[in-house]
């Protein structure tokens, strides 16, 4: 009965600042929270005497320890420290006074100004931790305007790169477009090239049979003026032949004919002379 009479003025108390939080931490501290007739049952058996005990039972129990436990005298310090906390938990007058009421009114005062201070630490620490919060956000803003800044530079110094490199390519492209140009320019010039001289060559083949051909027939005709020749030197010489012969006839028949002539004319002369003159 006592633990939900404190449970419920705590819920009361904390129910307008904390809510259903405040009401679940303080049925915790209720349930964890012993009771006054807990602590002095406990309290009177440490002191091993009845709970309806005086104050001269109590106090006589307690020296009866003090002496038996006391360190000074060999005794052992923590049951001495136990029922010296027993004796002043028994002989406290605010624990054994009868009027309940002004026990639990003076618990809840405590309880309220436990939990006053409790919201205060709270909100100071809230306050510290919005603080902190707001720093850090600060900080990480700050950080995150840095990065952003280091991304934009990072950015434009990669698209400059990249233009630099599309650009690179773009004259590579256009410089292996040129050389494309100059290798079909070349290749069309050596194909005409090489129609040209193969005309050339075809020509001088040409000229070559032609002049071969000429040449046959010069020497054709060199060698049918000198057949020609040959035959007119033979022919001169059987002329020449002939004539000779026939002036060597003719000189032969004239002296013979002169010859005859000259002894005819010797023997009319000589007949002349032989004949008488009449």
């Amino acid at each position: 009965m006592k633990k939900l009479l404190l449970f419920l003025s705590l819920s009361l108390t904390a129910l307008p600042a904390f809510g259903a939080a405040a009401l679940r931490r303080a049925a915790c501290a209720a349930r964890t929270m012993p009771t006054l007739r807990t602590m002095s049952t406990q309290a009177h058996r440490v002191l091993g005497v009845q709970s309806n005990a005086s104050q001269k039972e109590i106090k006589a129990a307690f020296m009866e320890l003090a002496i038996k436990h006391h360190p000074d005298r060999g005794g052992d310090a923590t049951e001495f420290i136990k029922a010296k906390k027993a004796y002043d938990e028994l002989m406290n007058p605010r624990l054994t006074t009868t009027n309940w009421t002004q026990k639990w009114n003076d618990l809840g005062n405590a309880w309220r100004n436990a939990w006053g201070n409790h919201r205060k630490e709270q909100a100071s620490a809230r306050e510290k931790k919005h603080k902190q919060w707001e720093e850090l956000f600060k900080k990480e803003q700050e950080e995150a305007l840095e990065k952003q800044k280091q991304w934009e530079e990072a950015f434009k110094k990669e698209q400059e790169i990249r233009r630099k490199q599309q650009q690179k390519q773009e004259e590579e492209e256009q410089a292996r477009e040129k050389q494309r140009k100059l290798e079909k320019k070349q290749q069309k010039e050596q194909s005409t090239g090489i129609k040209k001289q193969r005309n050339k060559e075809e020509q001088r083949q040409k000229k070559e049979e032609q002049v071969r051909e000429l040449q046959k027939q010069w020497e054709e005709t060199l060698r049918k003026e000198q057949r020609a020749r040959e035959e007119y030197e033979k022919e001169k010489k059987e002329w020449q032949n002939y004539r000779n012969t026939r002036n060597i006839f003719m000189l032969f028949l004239s002296g013979i004919i002169s010859k005859s002539l000259y002894s005819t004319y010797k023997y009319i002369e000589e007949k002349e002379k032989n004949e008488p003159k009449k």
